[in-house]
């Protein structure tokens, strides 16, 4: 089932399944997502319009990691 448990993975094969890096980038999406959207719900009275382009570049700039580091 999961690599990241103990089961056997065949190094020969094409594509391994890395479970723990997926649940962590959800995980951090999600968390991220929740953040911005009450950001947003709170109102531009309360916050900055440039807190909330900073929050995506962050958000950005995560997803870019876990991409470039799933290509290794």
């Amino acid at each position: 089932c999961c690599p990241s448990l103990g089961a056997d993975v065949n190094p020969d094969a094409d594509f391994v399944y890395d479970y723990e890096t997926l649940r962590l980038g959800g995980l951090i999406f999600a968390g991220v997502l929740v953040f911005l959207s009450f950001i947003l719900l709170a109102g531009k009275s309360t916050v900055p319009s440039y807190f909330v382009y900073v929050c995506i570049l962050c958000l950005y700039k995560i997803l870019r990691a876990f991409q470039l580091r799933g290509k290794e």
